[in-house]
């Protein structure tokens, strides 16, 4: 060993000197070839830097100008999609009860009050016209004239402003009205001031779908139906973004002309020092080399006996470890890798000693930790066989979601608390995932599991379970299924209670509509009537009661339902809907007068909430003393004035008689219910009719007058739609087009006629009398 020993000393000693001087030699030639173009190299390399830096400006600048692009077009558009979101609430009901005038407003005031938006409108397609209620852009910002059309040959808006016909192109229309859902997307958009002038920039066009989707009707249904289809059009701007960006680029080119100039300056500089530092170096590196030979001799001498004598050492106690000896513990002096690695024999000694010695405690430590974490989780654990047999392993949670404190040995099926049958049914899904093909798409036969949801009495209450099944493999096959369940008790209350949440919040528009979208004074009448309908049947009906009585019930509730429905009242008409469908099966004999007594006393409970929380409602709109309350033409008001200041009221009978017309209002007014009557046929029948046709809309008259003309105007008009006009295939034979109703007041001296028409087939004159 000592010879051997000396020889390893030998060879480091030798290998060192022979590698440092074989270095310097090649060092020397190398040095001395090439030092003199090392500093133009270096001359070159940081003109190349420069250049580099300079490139690197413009990426960075190039990379800040697309992040400058990036975060408008993100921007704008999610402000593109919340205003259609935001929008498209406010203008569903609007579209739906034909409120042009009040989408109109909205819209031009969302227009004034957004630079950004450079054309907004809001079109129709029904059948295959397109009509716009409202199209604004920046050169017509008070938007186009009353009739606005598109015509698809010219690609272009139709319309006319103070007589003058004007035509405005708009080629994505045709494309846009084909579309069944929002969409929004990157447009080069020619933008037209009020002078004329013409400019193209990067726009958003953001549209969104309007329809009545009740009845869970898509786009293309309500289409092939006639119905009429709104889409919102928003076209957002990105000039900010092209101003941004070209404000990026002037700063950049200022930015790289001072850099060049200061790289010109550093390169003249930098040449200058190169020189004087070329002929220093090359003394420093003759005399560095002669000084290095001289203790790299000294110090491999010392370093090569300091790394041999550990080595010997070291395989030594390698050898005694190797017999299986692990008492001896490893010692060896050395500061350097050689010690690090006798620490770590010492180390793992120790470690495999530890581990002979305490083997099964540290079975029985890991198997605690397992059990501990099975007690903790919140889901239920446990393990099946292949043969559907269930292991003992469980979680806590499981004896609380399967009411079992021991599963070793239990059946699957009491388990889950399903029949016999199923046994076969798990059987045969077991083999099927068995299959490797299956195995490897686990996540969609797992699907395919007969029992993924139980149900379970948990204290006093019933809680649903979820379950889920989840592979163990063994050499890529499965060799235990793990069962996992979760109480999902309180996700499915609070879906049930979110869902309730949104019903409620339809119900409340629909009552803030149908307080916007009618006389004020016809709907505190309306629910006077009904309070009184309310009061009347507030006794408990009883089902002795029903059958002498039963005229009247289904006639009363027929009348709340059809008044609600003309008024825009759905909730109200659905409720007592319920009454008379349960009155309307016992007038045919086919009805459980107990369970029509049940509904009707639960449909007067409901109705008599559902007024209460419309009258509130009504006291935020109208005033706690709306009732006294009455509004008046202006223009009848100050005509008044001046007759009075001008002498020209002759007497007292004369001036009662103008201060009665003070309460008189636009027939218009008042034809908002009737024209309810025909919208709600429309949605619940197949008939085309067109919206009520009103003449003379501004004649003024007293509400008294259409009070008196109410119950034979709505019996005339549901005469009309239900009876007057034809089915649409029957019109079709006939080439009529939709159908339509008109309504005409005439006011001759102090005669007043009411003129109700419809184009339908008129009176059969071979009809039995």
């Amino acid at each position: 060993m000592t010879d051997k020993n000396k020889s390893i000393k030998t060879k480091l000693l030798l290998s060192s000197m022979l590698t440092v001087t074989v270095a310097f030699i090649i060092v020397g030639i190398i040095v001395y070839l090439n030092l003199n173009s090392m500093s133009g190299k270096f001359l070159d390399k940081s003109k190349s830097t420069s250049d580099e830096l300079v490139a690197d400006m413009k990426l960075g600048a190039e990379k800040t100008t697309t992040k400058i692009k990036e975060f408008y077009e993100k921007s704008l558009k999610k402000k593109g999609e919340n205003i259609l979101d935001r929008d498209k609430l406010v203008i569903t009901p609007l579209f739906l009860d034909n409120s042009f005038n009040a989408t109109k407003e909205l819209l031009t005031k969302v227009f004034a009050l957004d630079d950004e938006i450079l054309a907004l409108s809001f079109f129709t397609v029904e059948e295959e016209k397109i009509k716009a209620w409202v199209y604004l852009d920046r050169k017509y910002p008070k938007g186009l004239g009353l009739i606005t059309v598109y015509d698809k040959k010219t690609h272009s808006w139709n319309s006319k402003i103070n007589k003058n016909a004007i035509t405005v192109k708009d080629l994505r229309v045709a494309e846009i009205s084909k579309l069944s859902k929002k969409d929004i997307r990157l447009i080069d958009f020619t933008l037209r001031d009020t002078n004329g002038n013409e400019k193209t920039v990067q726009a958003y066009d953001c549209i969104v779908p309007i329809f009545d989707n009740s009845d869970d009707a898509t786009v293309g249904e309500l289409k092939q139906e006639g119905e009429a289809v709104g889409y919102l059009r928003y076209v957002i701007t990105l000039e900010k973004m092209q101003d941004a960006i070209a404000a990026e680029s002037m700063e950049l080119t200022a930015a790289l002309k001072e850099k060049e100039a200061n790289n010109a300056a550093t390169l003249i500089d930098t040449q200058n020092m190169a020189k004087e530092s070329l002929n220093s170096s090359l003394v420093i590196v003759a005399i560095s080399g002669m000084i290095i030979l001289l203790i790299t001799f000294f110090i491999s001498r010392i370093v090569s006996s300091k790394m041999t004598d550990p080595i010997v050492e070291l395989t030594d106690f390698a050898r005694v470890i190797a017999d299986g000896d692990y008492s001896k513990a490893v010692e060896i002096d050395s500061d350097d890798e050689i010690g690090v690695l006798g620490n770590t024999f010492e180390t793992m000694r120790k470690q495999v000693k530890e581990f002979t010695e305490n083997l099964q405690s540290l079975v029985d430590e890991k198997t605690k930790e397992v059990s501990d974490i099975l007690q903790a989780v919140d889901q239920g654990i446990f393990t099946i066989n292949t043969d559907l047999s269930v292991n003992k392993q469980h979680s806590l949670r499981a004896e609380e979601h399967y009411q079992v404190g021991v599963f070793e040995g239990e059946d699957l099926n009491t388990l889950f608390q399903v029949e016999e049958k199923y046994s076969e049914h798990f059987e045969k899904w077991m083999r099927l995932v068995e299959q490797p093909k299956k195995l490897k798409r686990w996540t969609k036969y797992s699907e395919l599991s007969p029992v993924k949801e139980i149900k379970q009495m948990i204290g006093t209450e019933e809680h649903t379970i979820a379950i889920h099944y989840l592979p163990i493999l063994e050499n890529e096959k499965l060799s235990k299924l793990m069962v996992i369940s979760t109480d999902i008790t309180e996700e499915l209350k609070a879906k049930i209670a979110l869902e309730e949440t949104k019903r409620e919040q339809e119900v409340q528009m629909q009552r803030v509509i149908g307080l916007i979208n009618n006389d004020q004074s016809a709907i505190i009448t309306f629910f006077e009537e009904l309070k009184i309908e309310i009061d009347i049947y507030k006794p408990p009906l009883i089902e002795e009661n029903i059958n002498p009585r039963i005229d009247d019930l289904f006639r009363s509730m027929h009348t709340i339902k059809g008044n609600a429905g003309s008024f825009g009242f759905k909730e109200i008409a659905r409720i007592a809907g319920v009454a008379e469908d349960a009155m309307d099966k016992i007038r045919e004999g086919d009805g459980d007068l107990v369970a029509c007594a049940d509904k009707w006393n639960d449909t007067i409970i409901k109705l008599d909430n559902e007024y209460l929380q419309v009258m509130q409602l009504a006291n935020q709109f109208y005033g706690d003393d709306s009732a006294n309350k009455m509004k008046i033409n202006k223009d009848v008001y100050n005509e008044l004035l001046s007759d009075v200041a001008s002498n020209e009221i002759t007497s007292n009978k004369h001036l009662l008689k103008r201060l009665y017309e003070l309460d008189y209002h636009p027939f218009e007014s008042y034809l908002k219910k009737y024209a309810n009557i025909i919208d709600n046929y429309c949605e619940n029948n197949s008939k085309n009719i067109n919206d009520l046709k009103i003449i003379n809309p501004e004649q003024l008259v007293h509400r008294n007058v259409i009070n008196a003309f109410d119950e034979a105007v709505i019996h005339l008009i549901r005469n009309a739609v239900d009876h007057g006009i034809e089915t649409d295939d029957v019109r079709l034979d006939k080439n009529k087009g939709p159908g339509e109703i008109c309504m005409e007041l005439n006011v001759l001296v102090d005669i007043i006629t009411l003129e109700i028409s419809d184009n339908g087939g008129g009176i059969s004159s071979t009809a039995k009398r």
